[in-house]
């Protein structure tokens, strides 16, 4: 009966362990149909709020020091409300139109249209 030394046992459960964990993000991207930003560029983020919906990307990546611009176009007047973070912004035909904030806290936060209670996405910060 011939033994294995413990060294090379060891050596070959940490190769295993290295490869199984390989490509863990990807399938995460794909399951939540999130977009990665690049490594601490600036990110701009548009929201479009018409009558027939709302048009924004689904739960987009952003990397923790970002600086973000969420952007808005909206048909009707209200309040876009980024929880979380706990920052509003005017948003409408004639209003301001966009929250600016550096993503330093990790989560998924949602941003919302406050008095409709109208889901617009959530920014996923990492």
């Amino acid at each position: 009966m011939s033994k294995v030394p413990r060294r090379r046992g060891y050596g070959l459960l940490l190769v295993v362990l290295a490869v199984g964990g390989c490509g863990g993000d990807d399938a995460e991207s794909a399951d939540t149909g999130a977009t990665d930003t690049g490594a601490g560029d600036p990110v701009e983020i548009t929201i479009d709020i018409s009558e027939t919906g709302v048009d924004a990307p689904e739960r987009p990546r952003i990397e923790l020091g970002s600086e973000v611009s969420l952007v808005f176009s909206s048909f009707e007047q209200g309040d876009a409300h980024l929880h979380g973070y706990d920052v509003w912004s005017p948003v409408g035909p004639d209003a301001e139109n966009r929250i600016d904030f550096v993503a330093d806290a990790p989560g998924i936060f949602l941003v919302e249209l406050e008095e409709n209670l109208l889901y617009l996405t959530e920014l996923v910060v990492q």
